[in-house]
């Protein structure tokens, strides 16, 4: 397996808000452009750490899909997806 990607980003706002801003996959959209869209996927448990799936379209009909667990500790395996 590769090299992690780790992405640093200074922001001036209180933490509060950049969490919410994070967190919610419409507010994430709206100003990360990395991403074409944000989605939760479902939890096994109420409990169960916030898993989301992310799309960026890179062109010619390419679409890339990342499933990421947004705890500090784990993170899942990109998947790559190809023209529909």
């Amino acid at each position: 397996m590769g090299k992690p990607i780790y992405v640093e980003l200074d922001i001036n706002a209180p933490i509060e808000d950049v969490w919410e801003t994070t967190q919610n996959p419409k507010l994430h959209e709206r100003w990360d452009l990395r991403f074409s869209q944000i989605d939760y996927l479902p939890k096994d448990h109420e409990d169960d750490v916030q898993t989301f799936q992310y799309e960026t379209r890179i062109g010619f009909g390419l679409r890339i899909h990342a499933s990421v667990n947004r705890s500090a500790v784990q993170q899942k395996t990109v998947e790559r997806k190809y023209p529909l």
